[in-house]
């Protein structure tokens, strides 16, 4: 195994240090701070932040973040009060919006944490493998499969889930959860910040245990991912182990007729429902790692019985959800 060596950020530190470097009597954007941190698809979680900001931002030592400086693409202010503090600073406001076209600011330096975050999934998407490796017990749809999943049963906990079973097993032959602390937000994009190390816990576990499955099914994206690294690339990488991405909706790439996923020309994964449900949402299949496109979907599809997840990751969904 690979040492698990992705450390993010404190993403939370680099927002209050943005805002911070806001004036008084400007105003920024959500979309702006997020561009500031080093991707647009921060703004849902940066206004959440500025909306509801964590504790330590009224410790003296941040002196008072001024999330007041923060609104809506449209000007529009969302926190209470925040129209009158803006208006004490000299800021033009008119009702409950600001106006951005004389105030706004976003002169942020460019190398936002997320900038680096993007060049280490690259380094670790070129390290992707896209083809099949002999399986040990023969084909992967033959031998016992693992299932990964991770839920949050509180705000700063992380409890990721391992389930093996065998083809003709109706019940799993192996499980294990893991609790661990959760160091990274959700960002859309980055899912492997977030995952990644409860992930590397509950390897450490399993390996400690002597389980050491033939191919793992991981909630989230493999290749079907803006930069060909979703969660499912970063666990295969990283653990040295073949893998295989189910998603529940896909972060890029288009659909044809027949199901396939094509990401700029190439074929990356299928969109797929379980014909065992009628009128079932599909979900959406691509390689994490050491496994090819048509194996991944194959392989997936093989484990469909009475629910819109694979067998196995269905039951790995559970166990994380479950104390």
């Amino acid at each position: 195994m690979h040492p698990f060596a992705l450390t993010p950020p404190d993403l939370t530190a680099a927002l209050a240090g943005l805002l911070q470097s806001v004036p008084a009597g400007r105003a920024t954007t959500f979309g702006d701070l997020a561009a500031g941190l080093g991707a647009k698809s921060a703004a849902v979680w940066v206004g959440t932040v500025c909306r509801r900001p964590p504790p330590a931002w009224s410790e003296p030592e941040w002196e008072d973040v001024p999330t007041w400086r923060a609104v809506r693409a449209s000007g529009e202010c969302v926190l209470p009060g925040q129209a009158e503090r803006l208006r004490a600073e000299g800021a033009p406001v008119e009702g409950e919006r600001v106006d951005l076209s004389r105030v706004r600011f976003a002169d942020f330096p460019p190398d936002g944490p997320l900038h680096a975050l993007k060049a280490e999934q690259d380094d670790l998407a070129e390290r992707v493998i896209l083809r099949d490796e002999p399986a040990p017990e023969g084909s992967f749809e033959a031998g016992p499969v693992g299932a990964v999943d991770v839920a949050y049963p509180a705000p700063h906990t992380a409890r990721a889930a391992y389930v093996e079973m065998a083809p003709d097993a109706a019940e799993p032959t192996f499980s294990l959860a893991v609790e661990s602390p959760v160091r990274f937000p959700y960002v859309s994009g980055f899912l492997t910040y977030r995952e990644l190390p409860a992930y590397a816990a509950l390897i450490e576990r399993l390996c400690d245990a002597g389980r050491a499955p033939a191919l793992l099914l991981v909630d989230g994206n493999g290749v079907l991912h803006p930069r060909r690294g979703g969660v499912a690339c970063g666990l295969g990488v990283l653990a040295d182990a073949p893998t295989i991405g189910v998603a529940k909706k896909p972060l890029c790439g288009a659909v044809r007729e027949d199901g396939r996923i094509e990401l700029h020309g190439e074929p990356v994964g299928a969109s797929v429902a379980n014909p065992h449900i009628k009128r079932g949402k599909p979900v959406f299949v691509s390689p994490g790692h050491r496994v090819g496109v048509e194996t991944a979907v194959r392989t997936a599809t093989a484990w469909f019985r009475d629910h819109r997840l694979p067998e196995p990751l269905w039951r790995a969904d559970r166990l994380s959800k479950t104390p």
